[in-house]
């Protein structure tokens, strides 16, 4: 928002409960718009209402972020369908608002999307003393190829597609054990660690790349 940018925020619990209306007075602050839309990501009619809201009131989306997520840290004995469906809910909405809003980029020849993937999604979390559940891994894991197929199939339609993979994120919700995976950076991921390179990914500043995953872990990639 203090670069320009109008913000939709798609979320399956209510602002209340997300702190949603005090993102609201800060993106007013920063002079633009700002939309709440209660959604599940991983229902498709939820999905194309939060898409529709979103022409309606800011315009074509020029810029999608994929960061929807939850993580499961149970064993495989103890893991369960209900927790392996809960976190590939994320994969499988990376998947359809790819499908509601890069056709609507393609239209203008212009977009930008990034996806939330993980570390885990490359090292199964075997670096946490506490880690990610098998489903965890595999929903970033699916997440982070589908960037790729859409960075290859839309390259020539203007539109870049990249994923970031970052360590345990404090703040998040999902991060759970992050405070025992310092990074080699001696310190962990912040939230903001990840808002500036995304905001790099959308910037003309990257406007030549492309199906690439940024490690955003402190390091962490070097001790796999």
């Amino acid at each position: 928002a203090e670069f320009g940018a109008d913000i939709v925020n798609v979320d399956v619990q209510s602002d209340e409960k997300t702190n949603g209306i005090a993102t609201g007075d800060l993106v007013e602050r920063a002079d633009s718009r700002y939309l709440f839309v209660q959604a599940d990501v991983s229902d498709e009619s939820d999905v194309c209402h939060a898409v529709k809201l979103s022409i309606e009131q800011m315009g074509v989306p020029s810029i999608l972020f994929c960061g929807a997520g939850t993580c499961d840290r149970s064993t495989l004995p103890d893991s369960t369908l209900d927790g392996y469906e809960r976190d590939m809910a994320s994969a499988k909405g990376v998947y359809l608002f790819c499908k509601h809003v890069i056709p609507l980029m393609e239209s203008k020849h212009y977009g930008r999307v990034v996806v939330m993937s993980s570390i885990s999604a490359f090292n199964g979390g075997a670096n946490a003393q506490i880690p990610s559940g098998m489903y965890y891994a595999q929903a970033k894991g699916a997440a982070d190829a589908g960037s790729k197929w859409c960075a290859k199939k839309y390259a020539q339609a203007g539109i870049n597609v990249n994923a970031i993979a970052a360590s345990g994120v404090e703040h998040t919700g999902v991060a759970g054990n992050c405070q025992h995976t310092i990074s080699p950076l001696g310190r962990v991921c912040q939230p903001e660690d990840v808002a500036v390179t995304v905001l790099y990914l959308v910037s003309p500043m990257a406007h030549f790349i492309t199906g690439v995953t940024l490690f955003v872990d402190g390091g962490h990639h070097l001790d796999w």
